[in-house]
């Protein structure tokens, strides 16, 4: 179920990645990516995924779901400090993540999946 959410995530991100083609920053980058910048696939990708296992976690294992929040948080730090993406492109890629989340976690709430 996981996999099918992260795909549509993935996809959400390459269509958002055509329409907007904002190039990438090009101020001394630790890595050569290729392609457009904006959102960060790996921000919104990490959040949905471990998102959504902390989402599983939280009424068990709070620091579980806690220690994943913060590997996505050093996830988008990373990209960020390799210089392959503005900070906005990390936001905004975390933020249709929660989005999404949401989205996902009011669905299973009401139908009680």
């Amino acid at each position: 179920m996981m996999s099918i959410h992260v795909a549509i995530v993935a996809i959400i991100n390459q269509i958002m990645k055509i329409l907007i083609a904002r190039p990438r920053p090009d101020v001394l980058p630790l890595v050569i990516e290729r392609g457009f910048s904006f959102p960060s696939a790996h921000a919104m990708v990490s959040f949905i995924l471990y998102g959504m296992i902390a989402y599983f976690f939280w009424n068990k294992k709070k620091i579980i779901s806690l220690l994943l929040f913060f590997v996505i948080l050093l996830i988008g730090v990373s990209r960020i400090y390799l210089g392959v993406h503005y900070t906005s492109d990390v936001l905004a890629g975390f933020l249709i993540s929660v989005a999404y989340l949401i989205l996902f976690v009011s669905i299973v709430n009401k139908f009680d999946l």
